[in-house]
């Protein structure tokens, strides 16, 4: 079996430090299905973890909120390399946040957001709007460019 490459995507976060997250977060959908920021802390706190040290422990200075939002980071933080069919590389997020059938805000694999259904079509719909959003931007832009 080929060994995944993860890399940091624009983050306070090393290529070396992505790929643990990205093997972690892999590890984690591999047990639970799934992975959310609850989860992901859950399994940062045994202190064996290799996410342990990514997190604020002392509650003097951060609560579970804050953790919750490092984990989030953390799922954010990963990217990997795709190579298409015409041998371009392409950084693809490695995680993608969608909502499972319940309705949870979960993160889930690239290769499960684009071959489930329900995900694929959760993200098709983000892209789209992403991509409205840009253009819309890019005329604006080019009204003050003249």
């Amino acid at each position: 079996m080929t060994k995944k490459i993860y890399k940091a995507r624009n983050s306070k976060y090393t290529d070396a430090q992505a790929q643990i997250f990205g093997e972690e977060i892999s590890s984690i959908i591999k047990k639970y299905g799934k992975s959310t920021p609850p989860l992901l802390l859950k399994e940062a706190k045994d202190k064996d973890s290799k996410l342990h040290d990514y997190f604020e422990w002392d509650n003097s200075k951060a609560g579970e909120k804050y953790r919750l939002q490092q984990a989030r980071e953390i799922h954010q933080a990963v990217v990997e390399v795709v190579v298409t069919e015409q041998n371009k590389k392409v950084e693809v997020r490695s995680f993608q946040s969608v909502r499972s059938p319940k309705g949870e805000p979960i993160y889930v694999t690239v290769e499960d957001a684009m071959t489930k259904e329900s995900y694929k079509k959760q993200l098709l719909k983000k892209m789209y709007s992403t991509l409205h959003n840009l253009m819309e931007m890019i005329e604006i832009f080019l009204k003050y460019e003249k």
